[in-house]
Formats: structure tokens, C-alpha cells, sequence
């Protein structure tokens, strides 16, 4: 009998452990600039079909890193990378 293949078989890399091998050509068709590049949450909102209140709520939780810059009101950016680390928080498999 062979060795029994883990709930997902295959869907993870073996350089990125728990990113499902499907992740980054899709991050990368969505969010296609250089990974030095700065989103807004209207940005990221537009671009993961949500709206900027959620990616708002989810700099204010500190689920998802950003800075923001100016005075006041100020605005938010948001690292490339810091994107695809909150995006992968939320892969759920259970659905």
C-alpha cells in the first residue's frame, strides 16, 4: 500500500511552505508591478473585488500592514508584499 497523501496531495510548493502552488501566478496576473510597488486601499480593494472599507478594516485590525503618510487624514500604502502575506492569511481550503 502506498503513502497517504496529505488533505490537499500536492497543492503546496516546496520553496514556500503552506502557499498552494496555484498562488503565485495568480497574485502575480492581479498584481503585476515590480514588488518594490506601493498599493492604496482603493487599489487592492478594486483589484481583490472588495471594497476600500474592508481593506481599511483590515489596516486598522493590523491584519494587513501598511504606512500611512501625510497629515491628517493622511494616505495608506500598502507593500506589495505586505498584500500577498494578507491575501494568504485568508486562503481558506474548507470551502
Amino acid at each position: 500500500m502506498g503513502q497517504q497523501q496529505s488533505l490537499f496531495g500536492d497543492a503546496y510548493g516546496p520553496a514556500e511552505k503552506k502557499t498552494p502552488v496555484w498562488f503565485p501566478e495568480i497574485f502575480e496576473a492581479i498584481f503585476h508591478e515590480p514588488e518594490n510597488y506601493l498599493y492604496t486601499p482603493d487599489q487592492i480593494a478594486h483589484r481583490v473585488k472588495r471594497t476600500p472599507q474592508t481593506i481599511y478594516n483590515a489596516l486598522g485590525c493590523f491584519n494587513l500592514e501598511g504606512m500611512k503618510v501625510g497629515k491628517n487624514k493622511g494616505t495608506w500604502l500598502v507593500p506589495k508584499k505586505a498584500v500577498r502575506m494578507w491575501l494568504l492569511g485568508g486562503v481558506n481550503f474548507n470551502n
